[in-house]
Parts: structure tokens; sequence; C-alpha cells
């Protein structure tokens, strides 16, 4: 019985590190390249927070996201949308860009598990 529970926690073991790794985070289908009028949002993944240099945006007006880690593996997924890349600590960032569609509170979430804290990972955001 007791190598039954150390191999099924071997296992629950494997699979939350090949999330972290990155496998479980998606791929970005928003455009790549940055439109000349996009406002630039700073947006760094750390233990359990987000933390962005600007939370109010307009309708209409392209975002530029750049978004880093600077702790981990974490997924920066925009609730609502197509959004879903990956960041980890030690790379370069990633640029992500949407344009929102309409005024209203939007969040950003974590879909890369990321530990004890990971179900707590959002940042909401506005747009007017």
């Amino acid at each position: 019985m007791r190598r039954a529970a150390a191999l099924w926690t071997s296992a629950a073991a494997a699979g939350f590190a090949l999330t972290a790794c990155g496998t479980g985070g998606g791929g970005q289908t928003a455009p790549t390249k940055v439109p000349a009028n996009a406002v630039h949002v700073h947006v760094t993944a750390s233990n359990f927070q987000w933390t962005m240099d600007r939370t109010t945006l307009k309708t209409g007006v392209p975002v530029d996201f750049i978004v880093q880690s600077s702790e981990s593996t974490h997924g920066f997924r925009l609730i609502g949308s197509n959004i879903s890349v990956t960041v980890s600590a030690g790379q370069p960032p990633v640029h992500v860009v949407w344009t929102p569609p309409k005024p209203g509170q939007y969040t950003i979430q974590c879909d890369v598990f990321c530990g004890s804290g990971h179900a707590n990972m959002f940042k909401t955001f506005t747009v007017q």
C-alpha cells in the first residue's frame, strides 16, 4: 500500500513538473507584430501575483503586454480571449498584443500550475 501511494505521489509530482515547465500554458494566437500606436504595459509574474505598470486602458487602442517572470514559470492567460503564453524566469519578455474590444473589467490569470498560491494568481484591469 505504501508503495502504491509513493508511486502515485511521484506520478502527480511529475505531472505538476511538466505543467510548470510550460506544457499547460498554450500558445499565443494574438498578433505578434506590435502596432506603432500600441500602449506598452509591463507585466511581471512572480510567485502568486501579477504586477502591471498600468491598469487602466482604452477601448480600441492596441496594447502591447510585455510579459516576463521574475520567479518560476507562469502562464499569462487573458480570460475571455484566445491569449495564453508561458513565461519563465531568466527568459526574455514575451510581447502579447491585444486590442480591448469594449469597456469593462478584464482579468489575467496564471494558467500554468506554479505552487500553493496558484489558484489565487489573478490580476484585474480596467478598459474605459
